[in-house]
């Protein structure tokens, strides 16, 4: 498996490098944002 982990703070353009990287390596992007909606569905009931 390859993993590539993107850090810095706040507005600092992490998903504009993911989504880049996605286009240049053709890996897939698995962002922060997504993993949080993923899991209040699982969670919670809206």
């Amino acid at each position: 498996m390859n993993l590539i982990i993107v850090c810095g703070p706040p507005a600092s353009g992490k998903m504009t490098v993911g989504q880049e990287l996605q286009k240049l390596t053709g890996f897939k992007l698995f962002h922060n944002h997504m993993s949080l909606v993923h899991c209040n569905k699982s969670l919670f009931v809206f």
